[in-house]
């Protein structure tokens, strides 16, 4: 008897369980008729800001056009030539575009794949930064040309300035930039030896309100966690950036950093096949303030991508209704 009732049990646990599928598949099909019943694929390129953005797109495609959609792992090497060869993934949240401009300048000459919109407002993410109580304290330290000042403003032989790992290419820019400027005497500069040892310094500087200088970029949490000011290094010159990025630089001229072409991109068949979308993806830039936030709350509350994605719609409806109405 106790065997009969186990197998009873298994067989209905397995109609159940087939029946719960065929109810899943009848709900999928019922619920997502938009974009001509194709899938989205979204590519993730695995990176935290890339997947948030990613699970964002997925969640709204379904909510608010009812298209089914999925994501897909991808990396930044591969995805212009899957997309080349099989028009998929349909979307790439983020690319960077100056890091692939072979395969992207490919893509556009065989209209392949096309940019609908910057995934971010802000185009130059990398740069040096103070306390905001610097700034505060005295404006004029706003500009990197006038940091040569800011030791005999606070009465200090030397002003920290924290910079990269000694392998990443910043680490490099930086220290040319730091000659190019005339800093060499003005700044202690200290080495991290990792990214988590990077953060702790900044964090403490800006803790204690230290008056110091740190390398960083965007999208990232550090830069909402603290209260920060951005330094204009002046313009962007594009002669004098090769010199910069070797280790070999004479005689380094100053220059901001580069703005980097970062892309909303949609392969050629998004046009055709699901045009309810192209509204959106021209409207979906994602202000770089919020994205710091939620990498803020993402590291704070280890929420993995799909629940980052999540708050984002809870908290801030005014970014994501705006891609979503008619112009």
């Amino acid at each position: 008897m106790r065997n009969l009732v186990a197998a009873m049990i298994i067989v209905l646990g397995s109609f159940g369980a087939q029946g719960a599928f065929a109810q899943s598949a009848a709900d999928a099909e019922l619920i997502y008729e938009g974009c001509r019943g194709e899938v989205v694929t979204i590519a993730d390129l695995q990176w935290p800001s890339a997947s948030i953005l990613a699970h964002i797109h997925h969640q709204l495609f379904r909510s608010e056009f009812n298209c089914d959609a999925q994501v897909v792992q991808s990396d930044l090497a591969n995805v212009a030539a899957t997309i080349d060869a099989a028009q998929e993934p349909k979307i790439v949240p983020e690319l960077w575009v100056n890091r692939v401009a072979g395969q992207w300048n490919k893509l556009g000459e065989a209209q392949r794949a096309f940019m609908a919109a910057s995934s971010f407002d802000a185009t130059t993410l990398e740069g040096w930064f103070v306390p905001s109580k610097v700034t505060a304290d005295f404006p004029q330290l706003g500009a990197a040309e006038k940091l040569a000042d800011m030791p005999g403003l606070y009465e200090r032989d030397k002003i920290r300035f924290i910079t990269c790992p000694e392998k990443w290419a910043c680490h490099v820019l930086n220290d040319n930039l730091i000659r190019a400027f005339g800093l060499q005497n003005v700044f202690e500069v200290v080495v991290p030896q990792s990214r988590f040892e990077m953060d702790q310094m900044i964090g403490q500087i800006i803790s204690a309100r230290e008056p110091a200088v740190f390398y960083y970029w965007q999208p990232n949490a550090v830069l909402h966690q603290f209260d920060f000011a951005a330094l204009s290094l002046g313009d962007y010159v594009a002669d004098a950036y090769p010199c910069l990025a070797q280790s070999s630089c004479g005689a380094p001229k100053r220059s901001d950093f580069p703005s980097e072409q970062i892309g909303l991109v949609a392969a050629s068949d998004v046009r055709a096949d699901m045009p309810e979308l192209l509204g959106y993806l021209r409207r979906a830039t994602m202000p770089i303030a919020v994205m710091n936030e939620l990498l803020a709350v993402q590291e704070r509350q280890a929420f993995t991508a799909q629940q980052t994605a999540t708050h984002f719609i809870e908290a801030f409806p005014e970014t994501w209704q705006a891609w979503v109405s008619a112009p």
